[in-house]
């Protein structure tokens, strides 16, 4: 085997292994924004199924910021992970006996990766 061949081989390899190490990277960061969303997706439904044991009324838009146990943070603090922000108001007159309620769940930082979640509450559902 010639020098050139060998430099060539070493320079294939080098391509390579600096692409096994690129897909590492996306997948190690795929699977720590699917992380993220299904912890944000547990926080909005915890905040929904909240807001559906509470009396049948609207709740002004308010907000809760939280560490990365779920636990609550005062004000948005340096330790808060995730802000959740909840709604719910009434829905039209023909529907009087009903409520829209709306959680929507933001990771610190990624603010374009929301997990919303909406639901419509009755009078029966009580």
């Amino acid at each position: 085997m010639s020098l050139i061949e060998a430099v060539v081989a070493t320079a294939v390899l080098v391509v390579g292994v600096a692409a096994l190490l690129h897909l590492f990277l996306v997948a190690a960061r795929a699977t720590s924004d699917s992380r993220d969303d299904t912890y944000a997706t547990v926080l909005a439904l915890q905040k929904i199924e909240e807001l559906r044991a509470r009396p049948f009324s609207a709740v002004p838009e308010t907000v809760e910021y939280l560490d990365a146990r779920g636990a609550a943070v005062a004000g948005p603090a340096p330790g808060r992970l995730y802000e959740r922000r909840w709604v719910v108001e009434p829905l039209p007159a023909d529907l009087r006996d009903a409520v829209a309620m709306t959680v929507v769940v933001f990771r610190r930082g990624a603010r374009d990766r929301a997990v919303r979640l909406s639901t419509i509450r009755t009078r029966r559902d009580q």
